[in-house]
């Protein structure tokens, strides 16, 4: 059975701007009145033939950082401005101790929100656990800044990438 029936699309490039040395990944976005507001991260290693490598200023690192950013874009996809979405004091709780990974950003009850995967190296380096621990958390965008709102249930040490989905006011996860 073919399931797309003459459908076509147009692709384009959003070229995001590297902030800091880390390098931008994964963009969600939301229309606004204005165009898109635009989050992505930035990420402290490169994949290589070998794997992956990491680093922290011009040394190498054991563990993933991650830096999240902000962006207004035009619908002809044209940057308007970036700037930090400032995370750095979510750090104190423990699931996110090495930052947040992925957020996906939506519209629910009016306002912007998004998940994400709190990332905490720790069990991984003291070897009690053969992973790191990524934990799906659920955050209010409020300007640049984003603020926590919950740790959601999971039943395994690694949840990554949740997608919302909003059904009138029920938010709900996939």
């Amino acid at each position: 059975m073919k399931i797309l029936r003459n459908i076509s699309a147009k692709c384009d490039y959003l070229d995001l701007p590297k902030l800091t040395n880390y390098n931008p990944l994964n963009p969600s976005f939301v229309i606004n009145n204005h165009g898109l507001r635009v989050i992505y991260r930035g990420c402290n290693y490169n994949l290589r033939e070998t794997g992956y490598r990491f680093f922290y200023g011009s040394w190498t690192s054991s563990v993933t950082d991650n830096q999240n950013y902000t962006a207004e874009v035009s619908l002809d996809l044209k940057l308007k401005q970036a700037s930090f979405l400032e995370d750095r004091h979510l750090r104190a709780r423990e699931e996110a101790a090495d930052g947040i990974q992925d957020l996906k950003v939506f519209r629910w009850r009016g306002q912007i929100y998004a998940s994400g995967s709190g990332c905490n190296s720790a069990p991984f380096l003291r070897k009690v656990s053969p992973t790191r621990r990524f934990s799906m958390m659920l955050f209010i965008i409020e300007g640049s800044r984003l603020e926590y709102v919950a740790t959601l249930p999971a039943d395994q040490p690694e949840e990554k990438n949740w997608m919302p989905w909003v059904v009138d006011t029920e938010l709900y996860f996939l």
